[in-house]
């Protein structure tokens, strides 16, 4: 049975103007504390932001991932360029660093591919065990 609050200003659901999601006055909340709307500077590109956390770093995901990409990296963005298809050979332009193939569907056979050869590389090895064993 779920046990009633008494009304008192501490148990009262209010909108919260920051979120905008509806959050319990005086309810603990576990992890990063929320903030009224703050400025801040963004680490990557050095932008103004509204902050609404206080452990925001960065004005967007895509200069979040861009920092931690150079942190990755060594201090540099990857370079994407230009690579070649393992699967039809044919020049893309990459969209990741460890981007092999130039579509989805390329992407689908070359993977089909893999489990192919991996299939046949553990039977191979059981027909190899078997023969030991005889």
């Amino acid at each position: 049975m779920k046990r009633k609050l008494p009304l008192s200003p501490a148990n009262t659901i209010v909108l919260d103007p920051v979120t905008g999601k509806l959050a319990q006055m005086g309810h603990i909340v576990h992890g990063p504390k929320v903030l009224p709307y703050t400025e801040a500077v963004c680490e990557e590109c050095g932008r103004v932001y509204g902050r609404r956390r206080e452990d925001q770093r960065f004005c967007s995901t895509v200069c979040r991932m861009k920092w931690w990409r150079k942190q990755r990296y060594g201090g540099i963005e990857p370079e994407l360029g230009v690579g070649i298809c393992v699967v039809c050979s044919s020049p893309f332009t990459k969209t990741r660093a460890w981007s092999k193939c130039c579509s989805e569907d390329c992407r689908i056979e070359n993977r089909r591919r893999q489990v192919k050869e991996f299939l046949e590389r553990k039977r191979q090895a059981a027909v190899a065990e078997a023969h030991q064993e005889a």
